[in-house]
């Protein structure tokens, strides 16, 4: 689930309610509460009314008039179940907000990478830590980046992917999502930084 920075959207938010990778049975629970928090952990001013639907087993949560989502990032939906005699704190349900088409998106990512991460979250984070790392490495600029730093960006994200996956402690499976940075190599290095072929008189 992904939207953009300002959207309002139009259909409320089902969630599966689930906890430690198994699925909650919602008969003992009557209400729910919905907090969204933003990808800095504060909450986001609301009101979300969350609703319990016991015949499709599902939490419908309801958005409000205007936009929740003022900055990019990994927002998270952070639901409490209660009934009688109980209460529980399920698995949030995390949301994807993308600030523009500047550099690469999940949609082109997915367009040119068929082997990308089926996880929204996981290939945003990806595109983030090699968007940084681009940024870091590449010289100066101003305004929109160049389309060879988005190239760049896209071959190192596979980078790090590829890393991780043969990396049994990186880490990058499970709830944590932990997405570490990769060294580049020489070949997204000239491409943020191509050499000057231009012989050079002195």
């Amino acid at each position: 689930m992904f939207y953009w920075t300002g959207d309002i959207p139009s259909q409320p938010l089902t969630v599966d309610p689930w906890r430690a990778g198994e699925a909650v049975d919602l008969a003992p629970f009557t209400s729910a509460e919905a907090t969204l928090h933003d990808p800095d952990g504060n909450p986001v001013d609301g009101p979300f009314s969350a609703t319990i639907d016991h015949d499709a087993e599902v939490v419908t949560i309801a958005w409000p008039p205007t936009s929740p989502f003022e900055k990019p990032g990994v927002y998270q939906f952070r639901l409490v179940l209660t009934g009688t005699g109980a209460r529980e704190t399920i698995t949030p349900a995390r949301i994807i907000v993308q600030a523009d088409a500047a550099w690469l998106t999940l949609e082109d990512t997915r367009t040119d990478w068929r082997d990308a991460p089926d996880d929204d979250v996981q290939l945003f984070r990806l595109l983030d830590v090699a968007r940084v790392q681009c940024t870091e490495y590449a010289d100066p600029f101003e305004g929109r980046p160049p389309q060879h730093f988005l190239v760049a960006q896209a071959m190192q994200a596979r980078n790090i992917w590829n890393a991780a996956k043969t990396d049994p402690s990186s880490g990058i499976g499970g709830e944590g999502f932990i997405i570490r940075p990769f060294p580049m190599d020489w070949t997204v290095k000239n491409i943020l930084r191509p050499k000057n072929t231009t012989p050079v008189v002195g």
